[in-house]
């Protein structure tokens, strides 16, 4: 395996990662997406005080990270043409792709409809997925970005309470907002 295997098994993880506590769909708890440490590429998704779910990425030139929650996990790969695929680690977790356009994108999940992923605001950054046909918001995550630090409030629709993929739609929403707000600062430093 190496030093290429164990540095890719535990890309982001501390040594002393507390578990995470199981997530509810059906609670109408508070969720904000924190970023733990200044300049470290690994954010906690809260429901109030406990921790639900963590985003990690290797270091600072990988674009592959790694989305946790208690009972699934994905790696979301970063590919050359703006996609980003979620490949399923562990748990009843499904694959998901999210295809890049220039203002918009698409989420495609195995088993679900379609979802268009949006962004807006100016002083306010947003992003969310909608449903294609109704253009209905299931998901919204605002934006936080600080000079070393970037976090997120999250907003969940009743709609999206009842879907089965909540953790996935959760974590993807946030991994799309993290790589919009990452090529905009590369773009606006060019």
């Amino acid at each position: 395996m190496g030093w290429r295997g164990s540095r890719q098994r535990n890309a982001g993880q501390p040594a002393s990662a507390t578990p995470l506590a199981p997530f509810d769909p059906e609670s109408r708890e508070r969720l904000e997406w924190r970023q733990p440490e200044k300049w470290k590429p690994r954010w906690e998704l809260l429901r109030g005080e406990q921790v639900v779910a963590r985003l990690s990425r290797g270091g600072a030139f990988d674009h592959n990270m790694t989305l946790e929650f208690a009972d699934a996990s994905w790696l979301v790969r970063h590919r050359w043409n703006g996609n980003l695929q979620a490949e399923p680690l562990a748990g009843a977790a499904k694959p998901a792709e999210h295809r890049s356009g220039f203002f918009t994108g698409r989420l495609v999940r195995e088993g679900q409809p379609d979802l268009k992923s949006r962004s807006g605001g100016f002083w306010n950054m947003y992003w969310e997925l909608v449903t294609i046909d109704e253009e209905q918001p299931l998901v919204r995550v605002r934006a936080r970005s600080g000079f070393s630090r970037t976090e997120g409030d999250v907003e969940i629709t009743d709609a999206a309470h009842r879907r089965d993929d909540l953790e996935l739609m959760l974590g993807m929403n946030w991994v799309i907002a993290l790589v919009a707000m990452r090529q905009a600062s590369h773009a606006a430093a060019s």
